[in-house]
């Protein structure tokens, strides 16, 4: 009985792991794909991209920077600021996140 929960055991713990490997494969290709979206200044198309690498992969910090300069190139000020605190509070030496912090500051 005790080798078959601990099968189970070792079969769940493998299938989270999976999961969060191909969340963690997705918020990268995510990243990838939000970057040229970036590049071509297509900002609102940016967005959905960003948030979800945020959301799983929340050590990429040019990814809440970038997030913060969309969220401020369509309009939703509140939101590039709330988002650039977050960064900071997070990494409190991201100098293009105090940047563009200054910057959505200036604008909002």
């Amino acid at each position: 009985m005790k080798r078959v929960f601990f099968f189970l055991s070792f079969v769940l713990l493998l299938s989270a792991c999976s999961r969060e490997l191909v969340k963690d494969e997705i918020a990268l290709d995510r990243y990838k794909e939000a970057n040229v979206a970036f590049a071509e200044e297509q900002y609102q198309e940016c967005i959905p991209h960003y948030e979800y690498v945020i959301r799983w992969r929340d050590r990429i910090f040019d990814a809440y920077v970038k997030l913060g300069i969309c969220y401020e190139q369509v309009g939703r000020g509140e939101e590039s600021v709330s988002i650039l605190k977050t960064l900071l509070r997070v990494d409190p030496t991201n100098i293009e996140g105090m940047r563009a912090l200054a910057h959505a500051y200036e604008k909002h």
